[in-house]
């Protein structure tokens, strides 16, 4: 068995998972059914904060949410870590940082099914390469264009 940080729900329709945090990965916590923390409530935002276990430090940064995120009893105004035993709030939600030992198939873990972050830079690096080369393209266009009058 190895000990591993989770994020537990203790309220809420949650109550009995346990969200896996593992490193270098972003887990988004929101309305929008996309999100890996889905919340079904209207006062909570579509991407309302992600958690991200960095360095063997768990990271909380709001999302630009319309009614916060709160460690505590301290709203989260930049990114700030959540140490193990402490509460995380987002509207009546609260969620506990628990560093445990785990077995590998205990069902109430749900494990995140996202990319590691590097992956995730690759794809913006590569939406740049393709922005770069059709604005590129349409330049020489305009020059092809106009050239040709």
């Amino acid at each position: 068995m190895e000990r591993v940080p989770l994020l537990v729900p203790q309220n809420g329709p949650l109550l009995g998972k346990r969200f896996e945090l593992l490193e270098d990965q972003v887990l988004m916590i929101g309305r929008e059914s996309a999100c890996d923390i889905h919340i079904d409530d209207s006062k909570v935002s579509r991407n309302h904060a992600t958690i991200q276990l960095r360095n063997s430090s768990v990271w909380v940064k709001d999302s630009g949410s319309r009614n916060g995120v709160f460690i505590g009893e301290k709203r989260v105004v930049r990114p700030t870590e959540l140490k193990e035993g402490g509460v995380m709030f987002i509207e009546e939600y609260e969620f506990k940082l628990e560093i445990v030992e785990i077995e590998p198939d205990d069902p109430s873990i749900v494990r995140s099914v996202k990319r590691p972050m590097e992956e995730l830079d690759t794809k913006i690096s590569d939406n740049k390469t393709v922005v770069l080369a059709l604005v590129i393209l349409i330049i020489a266009m305009g020059i092809f264009w106009f050239g040709s009058k």
